[in-house]
């Protein structure tokens, strides 16, 4: 999201993240979570290579929380080649790792960030998920910070806060619309009384 609007600003007018992650400040995350990255890539590589081979696509699992007439739509278009290969894809972009200078990661529109509360992964230590929680934090902190206009909302949801929390996310949107319709009038009047 924020990547389109550093290529097209004049298109946006307001942005809402839900937890993100931070690809653009180079800040290195714990070995935990490099390692645990790592081995979900090598692992869903081979998956892949296989399922290539064999032309056999396997449905996505989907949370329960999900309608049910929702749910069965995805998982039926879950079982194909195009939706594993963008899956895979989306792990692999060519501008993940590009670093950018705190000037061009600024941000002049409305702009939120919904944070979430991670779960322990199995087999990691309350140790170690204290500091994988202190990063992600100072991470998003930093996102928050590109921007005069940010507004950061906790949440007491996990990761997946439009299955645990959609109501926040419904609810920033309509916030970040009434905020962005308020804005472009008032820019609409200035423009007519300077006329």
């Amino acid at each position: 999201m924020q990547r389109y609007y550093w290529r097209y600003p004049s298109d946006v007018a307001g942005i809402i993240l839900v937890d993100p992650s931070n690809e653009e400040a180079a800040m290195q995350t714990i070995p935990e979570m490099k390692a645990a990255v790592a081995a979900n890539r090598a692992r869903r590589t081979r998956e892949m290579e296989d399922w290539r081979a064999t032309n056999k696509w396997p449905p996505q699992q989907f949370p329960s929380e999900l309608p049910a007439d929702l749910r069965a739509r995805l998982v039926a278009a879950s079982a194909s080649r195009n939706w594993w290969e963008a899956r895979f894809g989306e792990g692999a972009l060519p501008d993940l790792e590009v670093s950018m200078s705190p000037e061009r990661r600024r941000i002049a529109v409305p702009f939120v960030v919904i944070r979430a509360q991670w779960r322990n992964p199995p087999g990691w230590s309350d140790e170690v998920m204290a500091r994988f929680r202190r990063h992600w934090r100072e991470a998003q902190d930093e996102i928050a910070s590109r921007s005069g206009h940010t507004k950061v909302v906790e949440t007491t949801s996990g990761h997946d806060v439009p299955i645990e929390a959609p109501a926040v996310i419904v609810n920033e949107i309509r916030l970040m619309a009434r905020e962005v319709w308020s804005l472009a009038r008032s820019s609409r009047t200035a423009k007519i009384e300077s006329s």
